[in-house]
């Protein structure tokens, strides 16, 4: 899209369930993106969190690692905001705080489990009635900063039995720029409370803060440097684990060996299901 003033991009993002795929995702739009697009709507099913407020039940685990050093370079690049977090951006009276839902597959579930114990002729509560719906807002809409600038309103509506996914609405209005202050660089808590990553952020920190010359370009830089960083980190880790696999795999093979000398030792039973484990 574009005007006589600049071009517009829409980016409509279904990310895949797995880090490490979002991870490759995020650098691969980052590599695609046009250079002549100064504007930016994002939205779509991010399958993923940025603050674990995002999130209710199950897993409170946030984007961490590879993914989000790729993902910051990408928001940087793009200057996009997420409309949920701005003030100016107003919740509808009627929105819901979480975009997605198991309720209604949990129900079924229940149904089911609970109908399975009645043939038993014993009906307890299940396990899944304890634990309460899995909520999430893992799907978004992010504006660049000449839209988030302005006033407008987004509401999550209440979704339907097709979907465990809910709509929502996303206006703005047109007009004056909302007055804001000053805005801060949000450096995520896991990544300050991690002692290798922290000395690593203080290092950038200190090259953009001391540095002379456009911060966007130099806060890209950091970025990038942050990306690579991760990626070596990431790269160790998985060396440990190959080394930690290889190891147990022959602690498995000399057990096999000693079992089919002593079947009937439960020494080497223990120490076959703890090398499993």
């Amino acid at each position: 899209m574009e005007n006589e003033e600049s071009r517009w991009g829409l980016l409509n993002v279904y990310a895949p369930n797995h880090a490490s795929a979002r991870a490759r995702l995020w650098e691969e739009i980052y590599l695609a993106l046009p250079e002549d697009v100064e504007n930016w709507i994002v939205g779509g099913d991010f399958n993923m969190l940025e603050d674990p407020q995002d999130r209710r039940g199950g897993s409170m685990t946030t984007i961490q690692g590879l993914e989000l050093a790729n993902w910051e370079r990408l928001v940087r690049k793009l200057r996009i905001y997420d409309m949920w977090h701005l003030s100016n951006f107003h919740k509808g009276v009627d929105s819901l705080r979480f975009s997605r839902s198991d309720r209604r597959t949990r129900s079924t579930q229940e149904e089911a489990a609970i109908g399975s114990q009645n043939l038993g002729g014993t009906l307890v509560p299940s396990e899944l009635s304890q634990g309460g719906p899995n909520e999430s807002r893992i799907d978004r809409f992010y504006l660049s900063d000449v839209l988030a600038t302005k006033e407008g309103m987004i509401t999550i509506l209440p979704g339907t039995t097709l979907s465990d996914h809910a709509p929502i609405i996303l206006s703005i209005t047109p007009g004056q720029q909302w007055k804001k202050g000053r805005s801060q660089l949000r450096i995520p808590d896991r990544i300050l409370e991690d002692g290798r990553y922290k000395e690593e952020v203080e290092k950038l920190w200190n090259k953009i803060s001391t540095a002379e010359g456009n911060s966007i370009e130099l806060l890209d830089e950091a970025v990038l440097a942050m990306s690579n960083f991760f990626k070596e980190q990431t790269k160790q880790q998985a060396e440990v684990r190959e080394k930690k696999g290889k190891n147990m795999r022959r602690s498995l093979k000399a057990l096999q060996r000693l079992q089919e000398r002593h079947p009937t030792c439960s020494w080497i039973r223990y120490k076959m299901a703890e090398a499993k484990r």
